[in-house]
């Protein structure tokens, strides 16, 4: 049913998929819009969503559905939470706008933003959310993979995160606010991952995304050079993103929002060329029904059967 939904190219399915995004996400979070933060992280995680989902369907294997739409608006309506944590929404917002631009070039070899503008995003990200200095070095990388073609880009990127650092000292200097560095110093504290019970949900889309990783690479040879350029890097985010959360997450729920793209993407993909209907149809269910069981699994009530059994 959802795979012949989400197959087409009307103009409606996009919209009717945000018109209920918006409306699940409203009620989910209706009790926390009280709060001038929990609403400015509403905008940004709603921009955020429709700023990635135009640019991925624009790639040209993506053009003929909307498959990554559907799952990266139910990714972000039930991983997100937390929506005082104005911060972190704010830093993942320009992650995202990084990344886009990434990927868009990668497909297209078009450029919305150039490499100064980048760094300069970056640096935005850190400063919201020192945690982010990881995906500094990601977008340093990238450019190093990249090859001797791409040094000026490198330089440009560290110019644009430098350029953006040095204005926020000579602020700090002029108004003598020094306690805003103590306090982005001390958001550098690492807080290594605790896994819980709840993350147990999670691993039917960890294995449905190693199924389709290995059915994208054993077709790599059939693939554009672009397409492997978009791939590759979102195999580096998950790299770093993975880093991020053995860090930084314990505090944070938020945290697997940043490997939401690249597995969105590889999934997408699967969906896009695999010719088993109800396969699709199976990989979009189990998708939905685990990031469902993990947002209400504390409303889940497991009957005490094994209150009286002994050892």
């Amino acid at each position: 049913m959802l795979t012949k939904s989400l197959k087409g190219n009307q103009n409606f399915i996009p919209i009717l998929i945000f018109v209920l995004w918006l409306i699940g996400f409203s009620v989910l979070n209706l009790g926390d819009f009280h709060f001038n933060a929990t609403l400015a992280s509403a905008v940004l995680i709603a921009t955020t969503v429709v700023t990635m989902s135009l640019v991925v369907n624009s790639f040209s294997y993506f053009k003929r559905n909307f498959y990554f739409t559907f799952l990266f608006s139910a990714g972000f309506l039930l991983l997100s939470c937390c929506l005082e944590n104005i911060n972190f929404f704010a830093g993942l917002f320009f992650l995202h706008l990084i990344l886009a631009q990434i990927l868009f070039k990668g497909e297209t070899e078009q450029y919305i933003f150039n490499a100064f503008d980048l760094g300069f995003y970056m640096g935005l990200a850190i400063i919201f959310y020192p945690p982010f200095w990881i995906f500094g070095i990601f977008l340093l990388f990238h450019f190093i993979v990249l090859g001797k073609t791409q040094f000026l880009n490198f330089i440009f990127a560290i110019l644009g995160m430098a350029a953006l650092f040095l204005l926020c000292f000579e602020l700090m200097a002029i108004f003598d606010a020094w306690h805003f560095w103590h306090i982005f110093t001390d958001q550098w504290t690492m807080t290594t991952i605790q896994l819980g019970l709840n993350h147990l949900f999670l691993l039917p889309i960890f294995l449905i995304i190693i199924i389709a990783a290995i059915d994208y690479y054993s077709n790599i040879n059939r693939q554009s050079a672009n397409k492997k350029t978009v791939f590759f890097d979102a195999v580096l985010w998950i790299i770093f993103a993975l880093i991020y959360l053995a860090l930084y997450n314990a505090d944070n729920d938020n945290g697997l929002l940043l490997l939401l793209l690249p597995i969105v993407l590889f999934a997408s993909n699967f969906l896009s060329f695999s010719k088993n209907y109800w396969q699709k149809e199976f990989m979009i269910w189990v998708f939905l029904i685990s990031l469902g069981l993990y947002r209400f699994h504390e409303y889940i009530k497991v009957p005490d059967l094994f209150d009286s059994v002994t050892f």
